[in-house]
């Protein structure tokens, strides 16, 4: 059993290393705070959202687009065209106030999960809750690229809901449309974070659809319903070349108690275990890169 592990392991990280590859390849009982309360204040700058009629959202910072999320008014539920969870978007309406948002409510766990491709994984599970404890992760290490999302029912249904990224395009219209960003050097310095944010919380399901571009090409990274996976090492650890300052800081600074009382409410014990192992790995792996080559040409300002 412990051969046949291994090897399905190795299996399972060599197939996600080539995909990851091609893709960099093509770009060249819940406490208050889980339902929406803030982890911690992001030094970056609120982003401002747009509503579903194209206006700016009124929200002065994050904390009051949180509150809205959490008390407004949740309309019926709308099929998205894409997902292999198939998410449902809705309108959220509150004082004159609209925000379309996308709901999820997958929660599925199985001891051993034999993939459409052949691969198999021990211990697997695909959950709404990764979605709110992906964006809860990246407010406390300072990332800018995560939509807010919180844990809300529709009826009776437990799950998450996240704010939509309107007139967004995903990477996958993009090569399609053979658009270039304008920023290109930007644009790389966001894949690179995105390769040190997947090593970081194991996201195995990285993809074209789940890159998106606002129409300021501002980079979102989204559907993390399978990351957080148990295993004590990075996720394609080669892919890892770089990253922000801040989030350079904060995988120093904030400490294990921190992170573990943040997360415990949307990942098990074993779930956060491997994430602060695979944060040891990754500021070793970037301080052997920062060592070699230098500080300059390992981390960047990407915000």
């Amino acid at each position: 059993m412990l051969r046949w592990r291994i090897a399905a392991n190795t299996f399972r990280r060599i197939s996600g290393m080539l995909g990851v590859l091609l893709f960099g390849l093509a770009w060249s009982s819940v406490p208050a705070r889980a339902q929406g309360g803030p982890a911690t204040s992001p030094e970056h700058p609120s982003h401002v959202w747009t509503g579903p009629d194209g206006n700016p959202l009124p929200f002065k910072s994050e904390e009051e687009l949180l509150e809205f999320m959490r008390t407004a008014k949740m309309g019926s539920l709308k099929i998205v065209g894409s997902g292999i969870n198939l998410p449902r978007t809705a309108i959220l309406e509150k004082d004159g106030v609209r925000m379309k948002v996308i709901f999820r409510d997958v929660d599925e766990q199985k001891d051993i999960f034999r993939g459409a491709a052949g691969t198999t994984e021990m211990f697997f599970r695909d959950s709404y809750l990764f979605e709110v404890a992906a964006f809860e992760l990246s407010r406390l290490l300072g990332l800018d690229f995560v939509p807010p999302a919180i844990l809300r029912k529709y009826a009776s249904q437990n799950g998450s809901i996240q704010v939509w990224v309107e007139n967004a395009m995903d990477d996958a219209g993009r090569m399609r449309k053979k658009i270039n960003p304008p920023d290109q050097e930007r644009w790389k310095q966001g894949l690179r974070q995105m390769h040190a944010w997947d090593a970081l919380i194991y996201n195995i399901d990285r993809n074209f659809g789940n890159i998106l571009y606002g129409p300021d090409w501002k980079f979102w990274s989204i559907d993390h319903t399978r990351a957080f996976r148990r295993y004590y090492e990075l996720k394609d650890p080669r892919l890892v070349t770089g990253c922000d300052r801040t989030f350079w800081e904060k995988l120093h600074s904030v400490d294990d108690e921190t992170l573990r009382a943040h997360l415990k409410p949307y990942l098990q014990k074993y779930e956060i275990d491997g994430l602060l192992k695979r944060r040891q790995l990754l500021v070793a792996l970037l301080q052997k890169l920062i060592d070699e080559q230098g500080e300059d040409k390992v981390l960047f300002t990407l915000w």
